[in-house]
């Protein structure tokens, strides 16, 4: 392991770099204490769950894909008004604009 000061890490970094691409680690240090470690970077792989390793882990209703038929009746009952019936444009004075 090499120790470097912090100047020397910033003027050498990419020579620094190399010896870390190496598998070296290189210890920097202000005032001659170890203050960070370079080391290599190792990506690590995210474990991929096997097939059915979520069961038992949610819930669903077992009605789940029922007809929602009382939705689409609320729809049909809501009150329209009849200019919007007709295809007309509401007037403004409807709307709250100037008459």
């Amino acid at each position: 392991m090499t120790t470097v000061n912090t100047h020397e890490a910033k003027t050498q970094l990419s020579r620094l770099l190399e010896r870390v691409e190496a598998g070296e680690e290189v210890i920097i240090a202000r005032a001659g204490k170890p203050v960070a470690v370079l080391s290599r970077y190792v990506a690590q792989r995210a474990p991929i769950a096997p097939p059915g390793a979520m069961a038992g882990v949610g819930w669903m209703a077992d009605d789940f894909d029922a007809p929602v038929e009382e939705l689409f009746d609320a729809l049909r009952e809501a009150e329209v008004p009849n200019s919007v019936r007709r295809g007309g444009a509401i007037s403004p004075s409807r709307k709250g604009g100037r008459r």
